[in-house]
């Protein structure tokens, strides 16, 4: 019996070949994830929704994905733009990953950052997502360690430094263990997904470090507000 990362590999493949744009990939994550939240409703709250509302809940998670993705980090700051404040250096086959949260309690939303930058600290690509009724930063800090795992694995990077300066997450998943009980998944997620790299190294940031990380994370935030 094929493993469950063969499969999902043919999958996104196979979806990549039908369309090259990754809308119908995107689409199809976005279906797989409403189908299981529709399940745990169904499960754990006994609340039952329909097809038609799961797809519709997809589709609106994913159009405001789509939307946060086309978000610049800073509307007068090039990707090609060096940051001056950065921590040391990766080698040159690496890939450092900064990522950060933001959330909105009145709201009841969180949103997620990754930056992208090589071995010159030159930024090379940007990643961000919008998570609705997710607003517990401590969750979200999780959280975004993960989705930048899935980005950078999606990339096909396969030397990634991960810097956050959410301390406490960090010596998380350094550790083997998760020092919040609610992030248990996510931690397993984190630790599976690293093994799908040649090398996957977890450093803590201090804030002034990782500034262009919490800057798009606030502004994807902002953005979400005004939908």
């Amino acid at each position: 019996m094929e493993s469950f990362p063969l499969i999902w590999k043919q999958v996104c493949e196979e979806l990549l070949v039908m369309d090259s744009s990754l809308s119908s990939f995107t689409m199809f994550c976005f279906l797989l994830w409403h189908i299981w939240k529709s399940r745990n409703a169904a499960i754990f709250r006994h609340e039952v929704s329909s097809e038609i509302e799961t797809v519709s809940l997809a589709t609106q998670a994913c159009q405001e994905f789509t939307h946060a993705q086309s978000i610049q980090l800073v509307p007068h700051i090039s990707l090609q733009q060096r940051h001056p404040t950065s921590s040391p250096l990766p080698p040159s086959d690496y890939i450092k990953i900064n990522v950060d949260a933001a959330t909105d309690q009145h709201a009841k939303l969180g949103t997620i950052a990754a930056i992208a930058k090589n071995h010159l600290r030159v930024v090379v690509s940007q990643f961000s997502a919008l998570f609705r009724s997710i607003w517990d930063p401590r969750i979200l800090e999780f959280l975004v360690v993960r989705e930048a795992l899935n980005w950078a694995s999606s990339q096909k990077w396969q030397k990634v430094i991960i810097e956050g300066d959410a301390l406490r997450v960090i010596q998380s998943v350094n550790s083997s263990d998760s020092y919040l009980a609610a992030a248990w998944g996510v931690c397993c997620d984190i630790w599976h997904l690293q093994g799908l790299f040649h090398d996957c190294i977890f450093c803590y940031t201090p804030r002034t470090c990782n500034v262009l990380a919490h800057n798009l994370a606030q502004n994807v935030k902002r953005a979400a507000l005004l939908l």
